[in-house]
């Protein structure tokens, strides 16, 4: 599938910082790539993306961490979304060059429009448009994202904190997940109530709370952290 040349154009004209930037087209890159990997061959060479949108907003769901992470250095080979210039004339204009079908999801996902034949398209304001691909790349993993998934600090309530507490220690050395959970605790601020969490300690409660087998550790770690991870 050939790429294709589009100017993309902010629709406000805001000073926008590096930093802003480069998060968006971050952002917007790892949308793209993950598009790519729902799209067949015969879904690239279609113009017409809203029956897509859904199917790529599935997958997105069942992302997990580090899967999530992959997307943001995977190689597309021909299919690679790559800038071809920038202007800033109020309002800035980005030019890509990327298939088609893929540039457009991604620009709805971003809150963006765009017209076919040729593509026009227009973005939103840069912060709108950070959020809007925050949003659709962590359905299914409620964690900080930014320049991939780092860590989070929570503040637990007092029942998450006695539910985090209550377990004896005794207990820790009888499977690899109840030494994590164990190891938890001395993280947890006693004062605050905060717990710094890294990207692999997220995924592994994700992935402890979403197991098909449903037992007292499972239970436990949802009491704890279910607010905070949207399960």
């Amino acid at each position: 599938m050939d790429s294709q040349t589009v100017e993309m154009r902010f629709s406000k004209g805001e000073k926008v910082d590096a930093a802003s930037l480069a998060e968006f087209l971050y952002l917007f890159n790892a949308v793209y790539t993950s598009c790519a990997q729902v799209l067949d061959e015969k879904d690239l060479s279609n113009r017409n993306s809203s029956e897509f949108i859904a199917k790529a907003s599935k997958k997105i769901s069942t992302l997990n961490v580090n899967d999530v992470n992959k997307l943001f250095s995977k190689d597309l080979g021909s299919k690679t979304l790559v800038i071809q210039g920038l202007a800033y004339h109020s309002p800035l204009r980005v030019t890509v060059s990327g298939v088609l079908i893929l540039l457009a999801v991604a620009v709805t996902f971003s809150g963006g429009t765009y017209e076919l034949g040729p593509l026009k398209v227009t973005l939103p304001p840069i912060a709108e448009g950070i959020e809007n691909l925050r949003k659709a790349l962590k359905p299914a993993v409620n964690a900080p994202l930014s320049f991939g998934i780092h860590s989070r600090t929570i503040k637990l309530s007092k029942p998450e904190i006695v539910e985090l507490l209550r377990h004896d220690p005794s207990q820790r050395n009888k499977g690899g997940f109840q030494r994590f959970f164990f190891s938890l605790r001395y993280k947890l601020h006693p004062k605050t109530g905060q717990i710094e969490l890294s990207d692999s300690e997220i995924q592994k409660i994700i992935k402890n709370c979403r197991t098909s087998s449903i037992g007292g550790w499972q239970r436990s770690t949802r009491k704890i952290f279910g607010r905070h991870f949207g399960f």
